[in-house]
């Protein structure tokens, strides 16, 4: 049953990114894709609110990455110019290799060049697998009372253990001088990277186990279509927390920051078609 729902979804990945295409041009980019029914999405530079880096478990194994974009107010127009109902982050590439991948994005989308990212403390480990551990817990332990040799239920909280070790070492922070970039796993790995000056708000947050050990929890706001996306990151240093919190504001190293929503100083435009990619 797993195989031939994995095999569906592959196939109907393929169709829906079939021939696909991403053309830089001055101001903009052109996405392009799909079979049976062609889609076109426009996007200036100055609609671009985060670039997203997704790998799933099995495009992680491959080498391979997703970078898509959260875009404000940009729609999709199918054949012959009419709307279609596609919503979300705007895919610029469905599986470029993850060693292209940041020479990629700051091709496509100047001005998203990652910083160096850094791995949360030791403090954290815990929070992260007792996090991952205590619901499974309780769900064996139901299933080893009510249900005969439910006791092998116990696998599952061995398994998110290890799953919640695998999170904390894939979570991880970065601070340039206009970029945040914040990285987490939930199922897959994903990688943010969004300019201060397209950060709504930001928030910081701490509950009394955090307090303890001097951590803290990071939220971070952008305006997207057709929602609003929030990027959050848990048990980071409760003085990295508030650092990130005063370079928003323009307090921290960086220079001065923008959060009032207007638009960034104009990057310069690159020349059209540096880079054009067709997948069949």
């Amino acid at each position: 049953l797993l195989l031939g729902s994995w095999l569906v979804g592959s196939a109907v990945t393929a169709l829906q990114y079939w021939e696909f295409s991403v053309r830089r041009t001055e101001g903009e980019v052109l996405v392009e894709r799909g079979l049976f029914e062609r889609s076109t999405r426009t996007v200036p530079y100055r609609r671009v609110q985060a670039v997203r880096q997704k790998e799933g478990l099995l495009r992680q194994m491959m080498g391979r990455v997703t970078v898509a974009i959260d875009v404000a107010g940009i729609g999709v127009t199918g054949e012959g110019g009419s709307p279609t109902d596609e919503s979300g982050p705007t895919v610029l590439h469905p599986l470029v290799r993850a060693a292209d991948a940041p020479s990629f994005t700051g091709m496509m989308v100047p001005g998203h060049e990652p910083p160096e990212l850094v791995r949360l403390p030791r403090a954290a480990l815990s929070r992260y697998v007792f996090r991952a551990v205590a619901v499974p817990a309780i769900v064996a332990a139901v299933l080893t009372y009510l249900v005969p040799f439910g006791w092998i239920g116990v696998v599952l909280p061995v398994v998110a253990g290890v799953w919640g070790v695998w999170a904390y070492r894939d979570a991880r922070w970065g601070l340039g001088s206009e970029v945040l970039a914040l990285r987490w796993r939930d199922v897959g790995r994903t990688t943010v990277l969004v300019r201060r000056r397209r950060i709504q708000s930001v928030a910081v947050s701490q509950h009394p186990l955090q307090k303890g050990a001097g951590l803290a929890s990071l939220s971070v706001h952008v305006a997207a279509s057709p929602s609003n996306a929030t990027f959050e990151m848990v048990h980071l240093p409760e003085e990295d927390a508030m650092r990130i919190l005063a370079w928003v504001s323009g307090r921290g190293p960086g220079g001065a920051g923008d959060v009032s929503g207007h638009a960034p100083p104009a990057l310069a435009d690159p020349p059209p078609d540096v880079w054009h990619a067709t997948f069949e």
